[in-house]
């Protein structure tokens, strides 16, 4: 089982006016290695917040190992 951080690409609520960006990283555990992982991520993106809101694979930044 590996540990993952996913850094996410994030526009806040005056972002497209300040052009200011920011960053959220989501961290994951998962059975798939680095490359299996990140495919499946930038292939269909993932939800969070109790599945409030969804990811698009076009906002992920980074996916690392971090243990």
């Amino acid at each position: 089982m590996s540990k993952y951080k996913v850094r996410v690409y994030e526009v806040g609520a005056l972002g497209f006016f300040t052009q200011a960006d920011g960053y959220m990283d989501y961290n994951f555990t998962s059975d798939d290695s680095l490359e299996q992982f990140a495919r499946r991520l930038s292939r269909e993106g993932f939800a969070v917040e109790d599945g409030r809101k969804w990811i698009c694979p076009a906002a992920i930044i980074t996916v690392e190992i971090v243990g």
